[in-house]
């Protein structure tokens, strides 16, 4: 019973319960073949051993003639060709009678081929005498030339014997055949009742928890958390169900502990920041004001609520987009004043990109291409990002369509090339002249939230590495702006991964 019980529970789950009902349906659709292939080939063996007896009743005639014609020839001309003829082809008769007898199971046809083996002996015998002279040719040869006539006028009396043989044979298969129809027919309908049966306790057994199912989820699109018990015979089921039923009392606890905490975290942000709106600090504030001010934790704490509201809420973009805005602006903080390396630089492009692709829409077409098997060396930190914020904000801004901003990373010899690139309005020679100088301090007034503008940002490049020549500008009047960074790296770097 140990062992029974774990069997019996594996069929109360759905694929077991369809594995065993293919099992049966195997197991009918084999027999029903078995039944019907069994009276085809019996039915085949028998014609074809009736086809065989015609055959060798035939050429039994066909070979006895034959004998007889040699026997007579060489009784009149001696010569030795035609008796070995003769006894040739009277061993071959010899062989056919005792074919015949072999193939049909009737003592009647027994007994007739046994009287045809004895015209053939007695025909056989009286060859000999003749040729042995023992008989005088005149007395004899009469009744000898009769034998192998009286043979062959038996022929159509055995093929009609025969005929009859296999008529019988033939009614006893059609009687065999309706059997087996019959058995197939009940095995049909025996296999029809089970598939309707399991057809309906399947549904049954499947339909109505599902039905259940359906109604405690509408329940908890409503805010009804308590839901009502199902029960189910199936053990997929049942699992499914008491999933369903933890999840539902682990919503409803979570969203009594955001509530709690909702409430906890708005006492606070009342009493820290009474005369403070999120609005103002997302469109108005700077990031060194934000910095100065606000805990940035306390920003990403508030970031955070916000996604976690707008899931509730059933805001899926919402939320993407606040956790991109709060990775930008943590690793902006975090890495504005300090060192950064390639990949987390290209993972602050593609927070940005994502936030302006929701931004401007069609409007602007954002690619960025990152060649593969990179390094990731050590670099200043928040480099890249201003300067494609600069091409939005004071290169395509204002274009209403077709506008484009490219950033490209790829590897040039012994160095890492960044390539910022938009085909938007551009500068003349003379600005451009004086932000490549240093006499223009800034690209505009909100490069990125915190004053980093191109010249601060040539500046950290060139303390950082030493050299000059990091970081180049191209642009001209109405057609874009090409800034580029080129970046030397340690062949021991770590691999973009």
């Amino acid at each position: 019973m140990k062992h029974i019980a774990p069997l019996l529970n594996k069929f109360n789950r759905i694929k077991y319960k369809l594995v065993l009902y293919a099992g049966i349906l195997f197991l009918f659709v084999f027999i029903i073949a078995f039944i019907a292939n069994k009276g085809n080939i019996n039915a085949l063996n028998a014609y074809s051993d009736f086809s065989d007896q015609y055959s060798e009743l035939g050429s039994f005639y066909q070979n006895m003639e034959s004998a007889a014609a040699d026997a007579q020839t060489y009784l009149y001309l001696r010569d030795t060709e035609y008796l070995k003829s003769f006894e040739n082809t009277l061993k071959i008769v010899h062989e056919k009678l005792d074919r015949l007898t072999e193939y049909t199971d009737s003592v009647s046809l027994k007994w007739r081929y046994q009287l045809l083996r004895n015209m053939v002996d007695s025909y056989s015998e009286g060859f000999n005498d003749l040729k042995e002279q023992r008989r005088s040719m005149d007395d004899f040869y009469g009744f000898f030339s009769r034998i192998p006539e009286n043979i062959q006028a038996t022929y159509i009396e055995y093929s009609t014997l025969l005929t009859n043989e296999m008529n019988l044979k033939r009614d006893d298969m059609i009687g065999r055949l309706k059997t087996s129809i019959a058995i197939t027919i009940i095995i049909i309908t025996l296999m029809f009742v089970i598939t309707i049966l399991f057809a309906v306790i399947s549904i049954c057994t499947i339909t109505r928890p599902l039905g259940k199912i359906v109604e405690n989820i509408k329940g908890i699109k409503h805010g009804n958390y308590r839901l009502a018990g199902i029960n189910s015979a199936d053990n997929d089921l049942k699992v499914l169900c008491e999933a369903i039923e933890d999840m539902s009392l682990s919503i409803q606890k979570n969203i009594e502990h955001v509530k709690e905490k909702s409430v906890l975290e708005k006492r606070i942000l009342e009493s820290e920041n009474e005369n403070l709106k999120i609005h103002d600090l997302l469109t108005e504030t700077e990031l060194k004001v934000l910095q100065g001010q606000i805990n940035p934790h306390f920003l990403f704490n508030t970031l955070s609520l916000i996604s976690r509201m707008a899931y509730l809420e059933n805001a899926p973009k919402t939320k993407e987009l606040m956790e991109i805005t709060s990775d930008l602006l943590r690793y902006s903080l975090e890495k504005s004043n300090s060192t950064s390396d390639l990949r987390g630089e290209i993972g602050c492009i593609k927070n940005y990109l994502e936030i302006q692709k929701k931004r401007f829409g069609h409007r602007i077409q954002f690619q960025l291409f990152v060649e593969e098997g990179l390094p990731d060396p050590i670099m200043p930190g928040m480099v890249i990002q201003p300067l494609v914020e600069n091409a939005v904000i004071h290169g395509v801004a204002d274009m209403m369509e077709d506008a484009a901003v490219d950033v490209v990373i790829y590897r040039k010899h012994d160095k890492i090339c960044v390539l910022v690139e938009d085909n938007g309005v551009g500068m003349d020679s003379d600005i451009l002249e004086a932000i490549t100088s240093g006499q223009l301090k800034e690209t505009g007034t909100r490069a990125n939230g915190n004053n980093i503008g191109f010249n601060n940002v040539k500046r950290r490049l060139d303390v950082f590495y030493g050299t000059e020549g990091i970081l180049t500008i191209e642009s001209s009047k109405g057609c874009g702006t090409a800034i580029s960074i080129n970046l030397p790296f340690d062949e021991e770097s770590e691999e973009l991964t």
